[in-house]
């Protein structure tokens, strides 16, 4: 996946907003799409070329479909839409499921989907390419139609210095996650699991390691989209919060709906899957979750085999929650119904991210116990280490933002307080990444 080095948080980040925020506001779309080519290119030029690839045939796609679902047009729109999504899956695995790729390819099947529904006029290849390609798009992992870029291209705000102010806070709070949680966090997995391999984690290395996985997946994207959102505030457009406090959801579903929403509403938008879905029949319902996990499944696991059994495993635990009434989920204490959601969504994360091909069917037997259960001396290690780290991921969880927010509009003593705690913290946090990206020397 992804990651920030030390020349683009310190020149490419900071130039290229600076850049987009001067020029002309008919060129900016061309200077972010040359932002968002260039940070693909930076990570390796294959990336690069299987990004120009998945827009070529995504524009290629929708320049052949008919405007149609209907009539003897039918047939031929169905079958495009069927090949976009063979062109793109192909793009998405020889890229080795890169997230940028992700994002294009299901911009691409949306683009194709509309178009079928008479939903869209053909773009031009430019105007395409920057619909997909632009930084802050990519870097906030922001999937949406095209008439919904357009509109937002068109309601663009000039500038305001209190925007400004919250964009360029976004932007360090999710530089902070990457490099601070994140990564930090995705060395101490490493630390225990390496040094095992191949032998049976026990059952304390493997809860742990499911705990930091999901940290590490978890604020990995939320700094992603934290930064995707921060550049677009300075730019002036609004965007808005992709996670809402999922921590403390309920249900899977809730989960679901909160966590990386942007992404959810654009894979609710090809399945067929609307939000609120309580009302859609059940076997259709089940069919479209299925489609979706089956496909997270078969792009995310190194085992086709394993992807499809967690496909299979996560639509079914998805249904049996569907199918307890409300009335008895509502007995059941708030707390521990929060419990359950976090347990099931770190078990599924582990089991689709955290194992590979070699070591998945060990990596799942050690959460119930067959390797033993004593911490081992790697993990032990590992904690001497990384404590700070993974307690500051625990407590980052958290909705903190929202809650510091809430307790400012009721007490106006922290409403003045937050004017200057708040840029002392984002100062701070700043000049801890950079400390850390020096010292890691991550260049």
């Amino acid at each position: 996946m992804f990651m920030l080095d030390l020349k683009q948080l310190l020149f490419f980040l900071p130039l290229l907003i600076l850049a987009a925020s001067l020029i002309p506001k008919k060129w900016k779309s061309a200077v972010l799409t040359a932002g968002g080519l260039a940070m693909c290119a930076m990570s390796g030029w294959e990336l690069l070329l299987y990004a120009v690839l998945s827009v070529f045939f995504g524009w290629f796609a929708v320049r052949c479909c008919p405007r149609t679902l209907t009539g003897p047009y039918a047939a031929k729109a169905r079958a495009w839409i069927t090949i976009s999504i063979l062109l793109q899956t192909g793009c998405l695995v020889l890229s080795g499921c890169h997230l940028l790729i992700l994002l294009s390819a299901i911009q691409a099947v949306i683009c194709v989907i509309d178009r079928a529904h008479g939903m869209l006029r053909i773009p031009s290849l430019p105007q395409y390419l920057c619909y997909v390609c632009e930084y802050p798009r990519w870097f906030g992992l922001n999937p949406t139609d095209f008439e919904t870029y357009l509109s937002a291209q068109e309601s663009r705000r000039p500038f305001e210095i209190e925007r400004f102010a919250n964009g360029l806070g976004k932007i360090i709070t999710g530089v902070f996650q990457i490099v601070i949680l994140s990564r930090p966090i995705s060395l101490f997995y490493q630390m225990i699991v390496e040094p095992q391999f191949p032998q049976q984690l026990s059952f304390s290395d493997g809860w742990l390691c499911a705990v930091a996985y999901y940290c590490f997946l978890y604020f990995l994207l939320h700094g992603w989209l934290d930064i995707g959102q921060g550049i677009l505030l300075v730019l002036g457009y609004d965007q808005p919060d992709g996670y809402e406090s999922p921590t403390f959801s309920t249900s899977l579903a809730e989960y679901l709906e909160k966590i990386w929403k942007p992404m959810r509403t654009a894979a609710g938008d090809i399945v067929g899957i609307p939000v609120p879905s309580a009302k859609m029949p059940a076997a259709k319902w089940f069919f479209a979750a299925l489609v979706c996990m089956l496909a997270a499944g078969l792009i995310f696991s190194d085992s086709l085999l394993c992807g499809l059994s967690w496909g299979c495993a996560a639509a079914s635990v998805l249904l049996l929650e569907r199918s307890i009434p409300q009335s008895f989920r509502m007995k059941i204490p708030k707390a521990v119904r929060t419990v359950c959601v976090n347990f099931i969504i770190i078990l599924f994360t582990y089991a689709l991210f955290g194992c590979n091909a070699n070591g998945h069917a060990s990596g799942i037997l050690s959460l119930i116990g067959k390797g033993g259960f004593a911490l081992s001396s790697a993990a032990l290690y590992a904690l001497s280490w990384y404590w700070v780290e993974l307690l500051l991921c625990i407590v980052s969880l958290f909705p903190l933002r929202r809650l510091f927010a809430a307790m400012a509009r009721k007490y106006a003593i922290l409403e003045k307080a937050g004017t200057v705690i708040v840029p002392v913290m984002q100062l701070s946090m700043l000049v801890l990444c950079i400390m850390y990206l020096v010292a890691s020397g991550v260049y």
